[in-house]
């Protein structure tokens, strides 16, 4: 692709974190307190757990074919026509999770800004400035997230911060031995999530590695971690399970109460608009995977000839994806947690197990 260069694993791990907010705070928050209620707080700590045994396995897959895309392990370990076939599942789940994020960032827009806009518009102005920002490369992505990341972090703690003197314990218990089977109902949620930390391994050729791969998704798995508990001990403890369920974006009300007051008032409006920047940014990530696993099945030289077909093909899927916002947190709670452990963790585990028996790895 007509990159300008490399991407630091600092910067990968920042674009997963984006990620991972991005559905912490929509699709994880809604399905883990929907299973797991009021114990859902504890759900990510079980799935960090899994998570960390699933990278011990699939770390030396990783050295072993250090500076290699998965498409191109995959290649080496099933052989190219598996391999292509199985890369070809993956493409077609990323155009799903694609139209499934562009539909997300669209019905915030709707439901809290401009509520009676036709939804075409905001997929058509998603596209475009994917489209723009894509023709400069990962390396622009990277670094534009670099700046909005940061400053998503310094907003979101000091809401969270703030949240504290109202939180009531009495939402986050009581915690028994009746809610073992819930709040493992609420993990898939999480580990849903946590698959994002190995879809960077798609484009693995064009992360530069300076250290050990297992300290920076370590660190990355515990700051994952520590922010889902704060997170969703913070809505549950504000809300109550009950109302949080129900709330459409239950960290935005949470933003409401914190900045309600007139000489705050701005700083809503300044939340949401980097909430929804840093989904653009996401959208444009996850497009990029699809163009590199496009380029790995078909030996392109430069996938981006195909970039405005495929954004066509985008808003046609994320248009027509769902009629409304339930159907798409019933997608979210169902299909992409589904799809995502299988493409996250049971297929390159499944790999793994073949490259050792063909003595690969």
């Amino acid at each position: 692709m007509d990159n300008k260069g490399m991407i630091s694993t600092k910067q990968s791990v920042l674009l997963f974190l984006c990620l991972a907010f991005s559905q912490i705070t929509s699709t994880m928050l809604h399905s883990s307190v929907f299973y797991a209620k009021q114990t859902a707080y504890i759900a990510p700590l079980i799935a960090a757990m899994i998570a960390s045994g699933f990278f011990f396995f699939i770390f030396p897959l990783w050295k072993r074919y250090q500076g290699s895309s998965f498409a191109g392990i995959s290649y080496k370990i099933l052989g190219s026509p598996i391999g292509k076939g199985v890369m070809i599942l993956y493409f077609f789940w990323f155009v799903f999770l694609t139209s499934y994020f562009i539909r997300n960032c669209d019905e915030k827009l709707l439901t809290t800004m401009y509520t009676h806009e036709n939804t075409s518009y905001f997929i058509i102005v998603v596209l475009i400035l994917s489209a723009i920002i894509l023709r400069k490369g990962i390396y622009v992505i990277a670094r534009m997230n670099q700046i909005t990341f940061s400053i998503i972090v310094t907003l979101l703690v000091l809401i969270l911060c703030l949240l504290l003197p109202q939180l009531s314990i009495k939402n986050l218990t009581p915690i028994s031995r009746l809610d073992i089977l819930p709040i493992l109902r609420g993990v898939p949620a999480v580990l849903s999530t946590i698959s994002y930390l190995f879809f960077l391994f798609l484009i693995g050729n064009e992360i530069t590695v300076t250290g050990p791969i297992q300290r920076s998704w370590g660190l990355a798995l515990f700051i994952f971690t520590f922010a889902a508990v704060w997170i969703l001990a913070t809505i549950i403890g504000l809300f109550g399970h009950g109302v949080a369920k129900e709330l459409v974006w239950p960290l935005l009300s949470a933003v409401k109460q914190v900045f309600e007051s007139k000489s705050f008032s701005g700083m809503e409006s300044f939340f949401l608009s980097i909430w929804l920047f840093s989904d653009f940014i996401s959208i444009a990530f996850l497009v990029y995977l699809a163009l590199s696993l496009l380029k790995s099945i078909f030996g392109l030289t430069d996938p981006m000839s195909l970039l405005y077909i495929y954004l066509l093909f985008l808003f046609f899927t994320s248009r027509y994806l769902v009629k409304n916002l339930f159907e798409l947190q019933y997608i979210g709670r169902i299909i992409i947690s589904g799809g995502n452990i299988l493409f996250g963790f049971l297929l390159p585990f499944l790999i793994y197990i073949v490259g050792k028996c063909r003595k690969l790895i």
